[in-house]
């Protein structure tokens, strides 16, 4: 026993989540969450804006904030989808040769994405030092 009737249905589509509804087969739940789902748009979707990003820096390589952008979407992103800390970390670079502060900004987006805190404020105070 699972519990209340049609609980395996609500939970199958996505919890308590009104936006897939309850369901008191879990098949049909199961359906409309992997079909309705936010996350096939974005992956639908992040190779058209991973090519924008990528564009942008192509056409204004000297914009500090269309690196910054691709930067990151290369952070968040799966790999699946182009994303990755060496793609993040090769923008930063470029975003350092051109703009100090900011690239000390972006260094601390990588360390905060590998999970080094104390390094991502060294490099905010070095930013805050260096402005």
């Amino acid at each position: 026993d699972i519990g209340a009737p049609g609980l395996l249905g609500r939970l199958c589509s996505g919890g308590d989540l009104d936006e897939f509804g309850s369901f008191p087969d879990p098949a049909a739940a199961h359906a409309v969450r992997t079909t309705r789902s936010p996350a096939r748009l974005i992956a639908r979707l992040a190779g058209r804006i991973r090519e924008s990003f990528e564009r942008a820096v192509r056409l204004a390589p000297h914009d500090v904030e269309a690196r910054k952008d691709l930067m990151q979407f290369y952070l968040v992103a799966p790999g699946i989808v182009g994303g990755g800390k060496e793609k993040a970390a090769e923008q930063q670079r470029a975003i350092a040769a051109r703009d100090a502060v900011q690239g000390r900004i972006a260094a601390a987006w990588l360390a905060e994405a590998d999970g080094d805190l104390a390094r991502a404020r060294r490099e905010i105070d070095a930013a805050l030092a260096a402005a």
